[in-house]
This record gives structure tokens, sequence and C-alpha cells, in this order.
């Protein structure tokens, strides 16, 4: 079955978690995730707790930096208010604006309290930069495609408000 969540923009991390759970690895997958986590605690990158619903970027916001959800949960919503997905600890979110050069598309907000930590755009190009371009271009055609989900999403999502509300 299809739904809104399957645009998300980070739709990556979930889909290789859902991969590893359905093939009975979910140990590398913690494993994994656990190496990550380490990573960054050792590089003593800064993390910002939010309460629950607090806003970590807004739509139109510029794009400076990537985010990722050291504990707890965030919410990622499209301008209007649409839900596009839920993400957890050890995902990403906020690089398809650095990617793209675009302001930020979307809401992104704490679902629970949250840890969040912020990797700075030159950080985070320097990464890109050392990435092959193969892979670059891929990813980069990933974010675009996103992008033109996300926003097709909201559009049928804004025509079938209208047409529910013919209906009251």
């Amino acid at each position: 079955m299809f739904s809104a969540h399957h645009l998300n923009k980070e739709l990556p991390a979930p889909i290789i978690r859902n991969f590893w759970q359905k093939v009975g690895a979910s140990q590398h997958q913690s494993r994994s995730l656990e190496s990550v986590m380490a990573k960054i605690n050792q590089n003593k990158m800064p993390k910002t707790p939010y309460k629950k619903d607090a806003i970590i970027y807004a739509a139109n916001d510029r794009s400076d930096s990537v985010y990722l959800v050291h504990t707890g949960s965030v919410q990622i919503e499209t301008k209007n208010g649409m839900v596009l997905g839920e993400l957890g600890q050890g995902e990403l979110f906020g690089e398809v604006g650095l990617i793209t050069a675009e302001m930020r598309t979307v809401t992104v907000r704490a679902k629970t309290d949250c840890i969040v930590i912020k990797i700075s755009e030159p950080v985070f190009q320097e990464k890109m930069k050392q990435a092959d371009p193969i892979c670059y271009a891929i990813i980069r055609g990933l974010a675009l495609r996103i992008n033109d989900a996300n926003n097709l999403a909201e559009k049928y999502w804004k025509e079938l408000s209208i047409y529910k509300s013919l209906d009251q």
C-alpha cells in the first residue's frame, strides 16, 4: 500500500532499516547504527535538545545544515501541514536543501522530546566532495525526485481537501 510516508525526503534511511528488519538482519543494522553514533560522539558535534512540538526548521528557511536524530523522533511536514513521515534515532534530514541548493521545502517538528545533531554545510559538502561522482549524481537525482514527489503529494492533498469540503 502506498502512503504519504513513502514520499518522505529522508526515505532511504527508513527503507534501509525496514529492509534489514525484513531480512532478519536487525543485529547488523543495530551494530551499524551504534557504529555511526559512536563516530558522531567522537567528533563532538553539537547536540541540541528540542521539546515535543518544537520546530527544528521551517519551510522556506535557508538550507545551511543537515541534521541527525540522536534520540527521540521528528516529524516531516509540508508547507501546509501534510505529514510526510517520521524519523527516529540515527536518521538524517535536511540534506535535500543542501544538495539542491534551495531553501527548505518542508518543516521539521519534534514529534517527541529529542536531541538532534547539526552537521554544518562545510562538513556535509566536504563529505559529498569525497563521494564518487557517479554516487553524487545519483544522490542529487534522488533528491530532486523526492522534492518533486513531495510537491505533487501536497498538490493532491490540497485538491482532496477541497473536494472533502464540498461534501460538507
